[in-house]
């Protein structure tokens, strides 16, 4: 039999088969739930008509064979743990007489192995080269915006945490900031998203890929401060000695105080932090922010920086040294990084008058040069640039004021 297999059920787990849930590939209504031993499993595989293992019977069992209502295997999903299957059966299947055996308001949805096709008589699936973490919680949608604009659409399911994406070399999981860089240090994943702060706080030992400047509110890193009470007589960490410190941070505040030799008690807070000072719950915070906003608004007073922290694209190091996860691993970062680049950047298109053309350069900065391309009326010139988002605004009226016209400005999607 011909196979591509290097990715296969793992039929160890109960007693030497599988679960295999079949869906209607059009409305994914579930046709039904039986169960696959090997040998079911590589004739479905070779036939490209689901073959089941009948436990009452004890022997294998065609779908169909006697009654002609097959089941067409259209594609094929396989859980996380390799132990149940998703059949994807094309329509119609189990019709008629066999309709009392679906379950019409129930949907099973598996994360798909990318690229399982049905090619004419047999199932091919691929093997995902990369295990991706996507960080869940505040960062999960500015990171999966951040990958559609380099490339990768990246489809959420309500009811579980992996997520659909476009690319058959790669399957994602999202998972928590704080537990990806672990899951990273010991190959559960091979590259995430995640904080600069939790690479540090777990001590894990990743590979560091590259620094992604961007946030829930902004493209600048963000700060874990040390605040008190607008109106407590603490003005310096000194202050502090002795006194309760409600953290998430636990290890990065334990050894700011440390390396200070500031005797204090540190507490885990699980959520909610600011308001800890407010409720008389502990003397001080360090918490992280980005713009104060909340620090203020708890009436809270910053006294000190304790470490400053943006995401990080970090990898497992022997993923680092696969040849095929590194390709992949080095395509992302690359094209994340064209991504965020491209968010400072518009690209500016005018014509101007060739007398004009050296008072009209002298305004526009570029990469490198602008491009500057005769029209076929030899007196004009068209011009195009990229410039930073922050002076375009200034700009353009200093460009129509030196002559240029048709001035036109528009957004990039990555700049490499």
């Amino acid at each position: 039999m011909e196979s591509s297999l290097a990715f296969a059920p793992d039929f160890s787990k109960s007693g030497g088969l599988i679960a295999a849930v079949a869906q209607d590939a059009e409305t994914l209504d579930v046709l039904m739930l039986a169960w696959m031993n090997p040998e079911a499993w590589e004739k479905t595989l070779e036939t490209g008509e689901a073959h089941y293992y009948s436990r009452s019977r004890k022997c294998l069992w065609h779908k169909g064979g006697t009654s002609g209502h097959v089941q067409k295997v259209k594609s094929i999903r396989l859980d996380c743990d390799g132990d149940a299957v998703v059949l994807l059966i094309e329509p119609p299947a189990m019709k008629g007489t066999e309709a009392a055996s679906r379950v019409n308001s129930a949907t099973v949805r598996y994360p798909a192995v990318p690229n399982s096709y049905l090619i004419p008589k047999r199932c091919i699936m691929a093997n995902p080269i990369l295990k991706l973490g996507l960080p869940k919680g505040s960062l999960e949608d500015p990171t999966i915006d951040l990958f559609d604009r380099a490339g990768w659409k990246v489809r959420k399911h309500p009811r579980n945490y992996f997520p659909d994406i476009n690319d058959p070399e790669i399957t994602a999981r999202l998972c928590r900031v704080q537990e990806i860089p672990l899951y990273i240090q010991d190959g559960v994943l091979d590259l995430g998203l995640t904080g600069k702060d939790w690479v540090k706080e777990t001590k894990a030992d990743v590979v560091v890929v590259s620094d992604l400047i961007y946030s829930k509110v902004s493209n600048k890193p963000a700060r874990w401060v040390l605040a008190v009470a607008d109106d407590s007589p603490y003005r310096k960490p000194e202050d502090l000695a002795g006194k309760r410190i409600a953290t998430e941070l636990m290890g990065v505040c334990t050894e700011y105080f440390k390396e200070r030799n500031i005797p204090v008690n540190i507490n885990y807070s699980w959520g909610a932090t600011e308001a800890k000072v407010v409720e008389g719950l502990a003397d001080a915070i360090v918490e992280v922010t980005e713009t104060e906003t909340t620090i203020r608004a708890h009436d809270l007073r910053v006294i000190d920086e304790v470490l400053v922290t943006n995401t990080v694209l970090i990898a497992n190091a022997a993923a680092m040294q696969d040849p095929e996860k590194r390709r992949k691993i080095e395509q992302i970062d690359l094209l994340l990084q064209g991504a965020l680049r491209a968010e400072s950047l518009v690209c500016l298109k005018m014509n101007a008058p060739a007398a004009k053309l050296e008072a009209v350069l002298a305004l526009l900065p570029s990469l490198n040069s602008p491009t500057v391309a005769p029209l076929q009326n030899g007196e004009w010139l068209s011009l195009e640039t990229v410039v930073s988002t922050g002076i375009v605004r200034d700009l353009i009226p200093q460009l129509r004021e030196a002559g240029a016209e048709g001035i036109l400005e528009y957004a990039l999607n990555k700049v490499i």
